[in-house]
């Protein structure tokens, strides 16, 4: 049985996945004023898609904390290209197996929570995620607030999203960083 979980990005991307350049070419923009404004669609563009999939777009490290874990836990965000640290809160290193996106630890208790360590994250962003970051950037470049359709207020734009799908873990979608 697995309990809830916090997470905290220790170490986020070096670089995003588009660069301000490619966003600007997507946008047919020939300017530098909106440099600044770009950059931050990006990121913002970024954390929301790393939301609605459960992936990290590039690699970042995270630390997960599961305040009770007995028996198998899948890790929140992936893909995953090492374990760091398995550990107690009281900074004992556990003994752990990892196979795929899952990690196997000693038993806790609500007291002694377990503290994951690690690294995810591709080193070759998809095509299709890049993609839906430039739609996601367009959209919110075009639309600087919340736009509705029907009668819902949409946190991604439909072809984003559409994009995205495929690469979701449904297993955090809308939580976000």
């Amino acid at each position: 049985m697995n309990s809830a979980f916090t997470i905290q990005v220790t170490t986020d991307l070096a670089a995003e996945p588009v660069t301000v350049q490619e966003a600007k070419d997507y946008l047919r923009i020939n300017n530098n004023v909106e440099d600044t404004l770009i950059g931050e669609l990006i990121t913002s563009a970024r954390q929301r898609l790393e939301g609605f999939t459960g992936r990290s777009f590039g690699a970042k490290t995270i630390k997960v904390r599961f305040e009770y874990v007995d028996g198998w836990v899948e890790l929140p965000y992936s893909p995953i290209t090492s374990i760091t640290s398995v550990e107690n809160d009281a900074g004992d290193t556990l003994t752990y197996e990892s196979k795929g996106l899952e990690v196997k630890e000693v038993f806790c208790n609500a007291n002694n929570g377990v503290i994951i360590t690690y690294v995810a994250g591709y080193t070759t962003l998809p095509k299709a995620l890049k993609e839906a970051i430039l739609k996601e950037v367009s959209t919110s470049y075009e639309n600087r607030e919340n736009y509705v359709i029907g009668e819902s207020v949409n946190g991604l734009s439909n072809g984003a999203k559409q994009l995205a799908q495929r690469f979701s873990r449904n297993t955090l979608l809308g939580l976000g960083f």
